[in-house]
């Protein structure tokens, strides 16, 4: 149920809105992959390669984090910034959850492929973590500036209907997209040209900001060009626009965490003024 007010970021910052929401149920491990043995990679074969598990018991009582041993989703998780996708056995359903809702997706399946990878620009809409960072994942989620998660929740508005199958499905504009998403996929993996009517209906149904910056460059080759409200699309030049990556969230990560050691009196302080060095000045 994709409500136009999700996709809205002041509702992420509402005194009702929570950094991290989590519902889901856990399970028993192995003893052996308790507390942090848990991060360890001969971990990975348990329920949800463990992170459930070790989210809910690490954070349980942390400030801003919303965690629920249940499978109640509520509205809770369309006022969350972000929204712990961690898989069980397989493929988390809480992807499409959160993408509807406008939350942020915080994937942290490790040597998994998401739905419609080949497709769409998942660093545009969501964010991934690796598993030995779950150990600082305060530090991680609020290392995302402001204005890039305003862009991701911007981009999960144009992007949830791609994952919509139902022609009834409450609050999507348009045509539900995912057949043609996935006849895109299958053109990609293939090698095999998409038919036109298939192109002319990801251009028409989503708009040039999509068919731009949130398509994989390998379904713009198959999908553009194409015409737009009378515009003709080319195919933009090969370059990196999704949202902030990885590299750089690791970066103001370890930026963070040199400023509380700094504090704490464990470092000497050779730094500019952590907020014009960071990016966070408020004068601005």
């Amino acid at each position: 149920d994709a409500a136009p007010e999700y996709f809205e970021e002041e509702r992420k910052n509402g005194p009702e809105s929570a950094l991290l929401f989590f519902a889901g149920t856990v399970k028993a491990v192995n003893p052996r992959c308790m507390g942090d043995s848990l991060l360890r990679l001969d971990c990975n074969s348990v329920y949800s390669q463990g992170v459930r598990m070790y989210v809910l018991s690490k954070y349980q009582n942390t400030a801003g984090f919303n965690l629920k041993d249940s499978i109640d989703i509520s509205e809770d998780m369309s006022r969350a910034k972000f929204c712990l996708v961690a898989g069980g056995y397989g493929f988390d359903m809480r992807l499409y959850d959160a993408v509807s809702r406008g939350c942020v997706p915080l994937l942290t399946q490790q040597e998994t492929w998401q739905p419609l990878q080949h497709v769409l620009r998942y660093d545009a809409f969501s964010l991934r973590v690796k598993k030995n960072e779950l150990k600082n994942l305060k530090e991680v989620l609020e290392a995302v500036p402001g204005e890039t998660h305003a862009k991701m929740v911007a981009n999960l508005r144009h992007v949830h209907k791609a994952y919509a199958w139902s022609p009834g499905m409450e609050g999507v504009k348009g045509r539900s997209m995912a057949f043609y998403h996935v006849m895109t996929a299958i053109a990609i993996v293939t090698g095999l040209d998409l038919p036109l009517y298939v192109r002319e209906m990801i251009c028409t149904e989503h708009g040039e900001h999509f068919v731009t910056h949130l398509l994989t460059r390998e379904a713009q080759e198959k999908v553009l060009p194409c015409t737009i409200d009378g515009k003709l699309v080319q195919l933009p030049p090969e370059t990196n626009v999704g949202s902030t990556t990885d590299d750089e969230i690791e970066r103001r990560v370890k930026e963070l965490a040199i400023i509380r050691e700094q504090k704490q009196g464990k470092r000497p302080d050779h730094t500019l003024s952590p907020a014009k060095h960071f990016g966070f000045d408020r004068k601005k």
